[in-house]
């Protein structure tokens, strides 16, 4: 074995036990707490993919077609428990409330059959090969005709049964998906990098998606909250002091607009797009706010400062 060969032999094996204490300290740091996700989250194991070697690690698109193919088992606000963390490669998965449900090995519907000829149907073929005699060989293909009409109603039926089945087995496997949480999937190019494997570090690179506070952001229904939104509408005119805060992409619309109430302008963005994209201009006191939203989550914004 090669000086090279035995060298990167040797730090496979010290990068082993670092990766490993590494994802223990996250484990340790996060498994079992309370979080609250920012951004709605797709009824599947494939969960929401973050891509931390583009300039925009979420693609919202990728999301409302997996939202849009599996439904939302879990909404922006929703406070979840933290249920498995794995580094791998170039990737960290984090678990939420059991971490999706998988589309390929969780369904429990079943496959259509259909049924091989019988030992009569292949002799009767055989038979009609080499028959000779034309009133036999018109025997033979009406008992022929009988065989394949009894097996390809056979099939029908045991098909119709199935058929029956699979739609409870989608309905309970739906229901199952809704509660089995999600998952963010957090790559990197080539390999994780260091500050992505402590605790401190883990949470900025997810912050703009989750709330490690565990405080939800999603408005309640209670009666002192209604009335507190109320009161919040019908002072909207008055003049505040600008908040300057930074908003964060991903941070979704409502928590906006429970930040600076109903925005006074709004219009769809330009151009043809098959996501609901919104341009709506906020006042925040002595600022006025431009924000872009994309299937309600916030891409980008912009602060003017009124004269």
């Amino acid at each position: 074995m090669s000086r090279l060969s035995i060298s990167l032999a040797l730090i496979g094996l010290a990068a082993s036990p670092a990766l490993a204490q590494n994802e223990a300290a996250l484990k340790n740091a996060f498994m079992g707490r309370q979080v609250a996700i920012r951004v709605d989250m797709p009824a599947s194991h494939k969960g929401v993919d973050l891509r931390f070697d583009r300039d925009v690690p979420f693609d919202l698109k990728e999301n409302s077609d997996r939202i849009r193919e599996h439904d939302a088992a879990l909404q922006a606000g929703d406070v979840i428990q933290v249920t498995y963390i794995k580094v791998k490669g170039d990737m960290i998965e984090f678990h939420l409330g059991g971490g999706g449900f998988n589309w390929f090995s969780d369904t429990t519907t079943k496959s259509k059959t259909y049924s091989p000829k019988s030992v009569r149907e292949t002799d009767l073929e055989k038979q009609i090969k080499y028959e000779t005699d034309r009133d036999r060989k018109r025997r033979l293909e009406r008992d022929l005709d009988y065989e394949r009409r009894d097996r390809e109603a056979r099939d029908e039926r045991n098909n119709r049964d199935i058929e029956e089945y699979n739609q409870r087995a989608r309905e309970r496997d739906m229901d199952r998906a809704l509660k089995s949480g999600s998952r963010f999937n957090l790559r990197f190019k080539k390999n994780v990098p260091p500050d992505a494997l402590t605790p401190e570090g883990f949470e900025r690179y997810l912050d703009p998606w989750v709330d490690f506070s565990g405080r939800s952001s999603r408005r309640s229904a209670s009666p002192s909250s209604s009335s507190a939104s109320s009161s919040r509408s019908s002072s909207s005119t008055i003049s505040r002091a600008p908040q300057n805060r930074d908003w964060k992409k991903g941070t979704p619309r409502r928590e906006m607009e429970d930040a600076l109430g109903r925005p006074n302008r709004e219009r769809s963005c330009p151009g043809d797009s098959a996501l609901d994209c919104k341009i709506a201009t906020f006042d925040d006191g002595g600022d006025e706010i431009e924000a872009t939203f994309v299937e309600g989550v916030l891409v980008r914004y912009s602060t003017t400062r009124r004269r």
